[in-house]
């Protein structure tokens, strides 16, 4: 708690750094009034106002910690009233910014506006006020970015275990397979990356547009590069043992009317509908 002590030095640091202060205080001490004041006001917005609300309005005003400074030295000028309980009184000589009766009789903080009965409301509900914390807006929008990354993830590993939850008997199913699960951790990419909003994974052509990859079609997908590129690879995908001994591992085409990359195109297509079933089934 502050004293006459606490006065002297700080007069004698910084005179007009001290003054100034004082009129701090005086100033909220008048607003304190003033709030207190409107609770019988009809016109004001605080007309029957309770001792909670008359603290809220004041803390907006001035602060926490002023607020606590001005309540608890005026309920350390009147500590020896009869109509401050004990409780008040205590918490408001734990304070350590708070002033000590000689102390503030000496700033003249005191009020006569208002009765001691109504002080001590008010210091009780000082004692229940909850400031409000507010995160700094960095690391607020760290944690709304943390999760948020989080649910994507969620969502996409969800996406991944629909996927791989099918009982796959053939080659090129299980080939399908693989190629909607590349399709997957590349709407991660893209999603990690920021070209990608998880919100539209909702909607089924926004989520193809973003799985094509800026190709028009599944077929320019394949042709142009994105997926596998060789014929001996693309045949290993989807072929049975018997296909990749037909078609000497991928030496020969597939038949008489496709590439390998058409063939690829075909199973990307499916495998583009696993994906967006699966979105549909981890969203639902």
């Amino acid at each position: 708690m502050k004293n006459v002590n606490t006065i002297h030095e700080q007069v004698t640091t910084n005179r007009e750094a001290w003054f100034a202060y004082r009129r701090t205080l005086e100033a909220s001490r008048d607003t304190l009034e003033s709030l207190y004041a409107a609770q019988y006001d009809e016109t004001s917005p605080l007309y029957r106002s309770t001792p909670a609300q008359t603290v809220a309005a004041f803390v907006d005003a001035v602060g926490y910690e002023t607020a606590v400074e001005i309540i608890a030295s005026l309920v350390n000028r009147s500590a020896w009233d009869g109509r401050i309980s004990r409780r008040a009184a205590d918490w408001a000589s734990s304070q350590e910014n708070s002033w000590d009766e000689e102390a503030c009789t000496r700033l003249s903080l005191y009020s006569n506006r208002i009765h001691c009965a109504h002080l001590d409301q008010i210091v009780r509900a000082m004692m229940e006020y909850q400031p409000a914390t507010e995160e700094p807006a960095e690391e607020a929008q760290e944690a709304q970015e943390e999760e948020q990354e989080e649910q994507t993830m969620n969502i996409i590993e969800t996406i991944k275990k629909e996927i791989e939850s099918r009982t796959e008997r053939s080659a090129w199913s299980k080939g399908v397979t693989v190629y909607a699960l590349e399709l997957v951790e590349g709407l991660k990419e893209a999603i990690d990356g920021g070209y990608f909003d998880p919100s539209d994974i909702a909607a089924p052509k926004v989520l193809e547009k973003a799985l094509l990859n800026g190709a028009s079609s599944w077929d320019e997908y394949s042709w142009g590069g994105c997926s596998l590129i060789y014929n001996g690879d693309i045949a290993e995908r989807l072929c049975c043992p018997s296909e990749l001994k037909k078609t000497r591992n991928g030496e020969r085409r597939p038949n008489s009317r496709e590439e390998w990359l058409d063939v690829q195109a075909r199973a990307l297509y499916q495998a583009c509908r696993r994906v967006k079933s699966a979105a549909r089934a981890a969203l639902a």
